[in-house]
């Protein structure tokens, strides 16, 4: 049975007093007072001589942000956040903000979930070469990410290709379609794998819809932050750049209508390696996964080891159409352990790229 909203706040409210109890005593777990935010519930309670912590309880990881704006505008001195799917990768992006803040073990009491290292992406095996060649010949952009490699247009993804099993031995599969049913349908009936035919009529169609102008359709909507790194790639001087380069976005995105940043990385005017962080709209989660970007971009695959170890650490810059950079994600920004700068595009980006 699926709780409703209010009920479910109550319930948050119920079980966030009783851990606070347990861990500061009842007065201060009576004293706390609540605070309504979007994805769960926060309690902000005295713990000391003019200390308060906040504890939060929330639906989805994506509610970190929210839940350090939070516990900031309301003076708190530390913040434990509490989500059933916590992982180590939230507990790294926690620990971008100057705020002290826990990422509790799921079903835990206060006991802290321990940040994950910063990953190392593997490079290209040489299995895949071929495929990368063969993407870039019938005019898609290329990108290696969560060892897979993905041909898109504008963003949008067209084919994948990766290891795997072919027959009885291990081999290279290609895979066309946009999203996943459309890729199973493509199997069905190119179970040897798409011919350039096949790939070169998916991009004929998605390129016609995926444009400045075009009536809307899912082929002009989704992922509209990797349209917008495909933009700032062709014109790096839009943010003040003279190249950059596409690096993987942090995590893996389940299905395309999922939102997400998505990350490139080049030198800034003072010659300071930087990620450049593109999102599209108004997301709570973007200055935490752009943050995130930042501790990962050293073991980007393409990164020179001079850069990865750069004395200064990396800048990081997030750019968002005018009208998106919301006061929410100035103020995150505004909070993370090292600077970080919001640059904007013009409401009419997409006309950029005509």
């Amino acid at each position: 049975m699926t709780l409703q909203p209010e009920r479910r706040r109550q319930l948050q409210l119920l079980g966030l007093r009783a851990l606070l109890r347990q861990r500061f005593g009842a007065a201060a777990a009576d004293a706390a007072r609540p605070v309504h935010l979007v994805g769960g519930v926060l309690l902000v309670a005295p713990v000391g001589a003019g200390g308060e912590v906040a504890a939060m309880f929330a639906d989805q990881p994506a509610a970190l942000g929210a839940a350090v704006d939070g516990a900031a505008r309301e003076g708190a001195e530390r913040l434990f956040f509490f989500c059933e799917s916590s992982t180590p990768e939230l507990a790294r992006r926690a620990a971008q903000f100057r705020l002290p803040t826990v990422v509790v073990v799921p079903g835990g009491e206060f006991e802290p979930l321990a940040p994950a290292p910063a990953p190392v992406a593997a490079p290209l095996p040489y299995l895949l070469v071929p495929v990368v060649r063969r993407l870039e010949r019938l005019g898609l952009d290329v990108v290696w990410e969560d060892d897979v490699v993905v041909g898109e247009w504008r963003g949008l993804e067209i084919v994948r290709a990766a290891i795997g099993r072919v027959g009885e031995s291990t081999g290279v599969v290609v895979e066309a379609g946009v999203g996943r049913h459309d890729r199973e349908a493509n199997r069905l009936l190119h179970p040897d794998g798409p011919d350039d035919t096949v790939i070169t009529t998916a991009l004929a169609t998605v390129a016609a819809l995926r444009r400045a102008g075009a009536p809307a359709h899912p082929a002009n909507q989704l992922v509209p932050e990797r349209w917008l790194r495909t933009i700032l790639r062709a014109r790096p001087g839009l943010v003040g750049f003279a190249a950059l380069a596409t690096g993987p976005a942090p995590g893996r995105r389940e299905t395309l209508r999922d939102r997400g940043v998505a990350p490139l990385w080049g030198l800034d005017g003072d010659g300071r390696p930087t990620v450049v962080v593109c999102s599209v709209g108004i997301d709570p989660d973007l200055v935490a996964l752009a943050a995130d970007a930042r501790a990962c971009a050293p073991g980007w695959p393409g990164v020179p080891p001079a850069l990865a170890a750069h004395p200064d650490g990396w800048e990081l810059v997030v750019v968002v159409p005018e009208g998106d950079d919301h006061p929410l994600t100035r103020r995150l920004v505004g909070l993370l352990r090292r600077p970080a700068e919001v640059l904007t595009v013009p409401a009419g980006w997409r006309d950029l790229g005509t």
